[in-house]
């Protein structure tokens, strides 16, 4: 599979994670798939609240990196500017917490 990549010696067969949301979206990818709504705000939480990678999200001792399709942006917020990654800006709007304070957003 395209942008996965083992980084623990003991990780399970990569077929084993087939029942996983992460792994359903990075193959839908590869084989030249459409992202739902759904598919993005997932990806938006996953990348900005649960991930300690940029562009990238952690599975049972695989990185399933999503570089090709995540955006990096600067988004002002109660007049403070802080960074957020997305699929689009559709997408950060949605998976920032007080989101009605959003005044701007700017890919970078």
């Amino acid at each position: 599979m395209d942008n996965v990549k083992q980084i623990t010696p003991d990780a399970p067969p990569l077929q084993e994670l087939r029942t996983y949301e992460v792994y359903r979206i990075r193959h839908k990818l590869n084989e030249g798939g459409v992202l739902t709504k759904d598919d993005k705000k997932y990806l938006g939480k996953e990348i900005n609240y649960h991930s300690h990678y940029e562009n990238a999200i952690y599975l049972r001792g695989y990185l399933f990196s999503f570089a090709d399709i995540i955006h990096h942006y600067m988004v002002k917020v109660r007049g403070k500017w802080v960074r957020h990654s997305g699929t689009d800006k559709a997408t950060v709007r949605d998976t920032m917490y007080n989101s009605i304070y959003i005044t701007k957003i700017i890919e970078l």
